[in-house]
């Protein structure tokens, strides 16, 4: 498990990606990653969109019972960007508890 030390460097950014977006992964998220080197995390549905190259801030995936690294993440994060969001996978009042 990735140590919260780390994560507390890397707290500027979220993505989370569904299912449907998949198929044009590689040409807008490429894009948006070179441009904005934020951390991410995916949902269950977006598992695989992000590709080897990217893993260097990859935080692995958030869900239900928000005890991953990834919901650890999120939950401090000043800023979060989703990316092919839906709400019923992942609804935001679950995204921090406070």
């Amino acid at each position: 498990m990735m140590s919260l030390k780390r994560l507390k460097m890397h707290h500027s950014g979220f993505t989370s990606w569904n299912e449907k977006f998949k198929c044009r992964r590689n040409e807008c998220y490429s894009q948006i990653s070179r441009a904005y080197q934020f951390t991410r995390v995916e949902t269950f549905q977006g598992a695989g969109v992000i590709s080897r190259e990217l893993e260097n801030h990859f935080f692995g995936r958030v869900g239900l019972f928000r005890n991953q690294v990834g919901d650890e993440l999120l939950r401090k994060s000043d800023l979060v960007v989703t990316i092919g969001y839906d709400p019923i996978e992942y609804e935001a009042s679950n995204w921090n508890k406070e």
